[in-house]
């Protein structure tokens, strides 16, 4: 009686390896921006036109070439546009005035091939951050800029991901 409960338990324990096995060995783990079959992914953005652009830009220029820059000859173009809303949440006080607000960051994006000129993908992406509005104005034009400065750093977190994802898809 208790040899065959042994072979169950074997043949239980081999099963459950056995799926395992099959199940791990679907897995791939490859990388977005990676030189998959000789084919580059040194991207160009466009110049930023205000402060917030420049940030995004500077996260996507760094994120795509590893920290190495910007590239010479780059086989992408991206067109890079940035907006920021400015959006009051909570209103108190005698003159209405917003205590508390969200900065929107809206990065909008499309990817060309720099040999052809040909569209490949576009998309858009937005961040958000909290921001309190202090009664000392100082204090207020930093925590703007502060909130400015997380959304931008998230939304070009949110479009290297985006974009990585879309290179991937199309198997460039």
């Amino acid at each position: 009686m208790s040899s065959s409960r042994q072979v169950l338990r074997g043949l239980g324990l081999a099963s459950l390896l056995a799926a395992a096995a099959l199940s791990l060995s679907a897995c791939q783990v490859r990388p977005l921006y990676g030189n998959m079959g000789g084919a580059s992914r040194s991207v160009a953005i466009s110049e930023a036109d205000t402060r917030v652009e420049q940030v995004v830009r500077n996260d996507l220029v760094f994120a795509f070439a590893g920290g190495s820059g910007e590239p010479v000859n780059p086989s992408y173009r991206m067109e890079l546009d940035v907006a920021v809303l400015n959006q009051g949440v909570l209103s108190a006080g005698v003159n209405d005035e917003f205590t508390a607000a969200r900065v929107v960051v809206i990065g909008k994006y499309v990817m060309t091939d720099a040999a052809t000129g040909e569209t490949l993908f576009s998309g858009e992406r937005r961040a958000v951050a909290a921001v309190d509005n202090p009664d000392q104005e100082f204090a207020n034009v930093r925590a703007t800029r502060d909130a400015e400065n997380r959304a931008a750093r998230e939304a070009a977190a949110l479009l290297n991901a985006d974009i990585a994802g879309k290179f991937a898809a199309k198997g460039l």
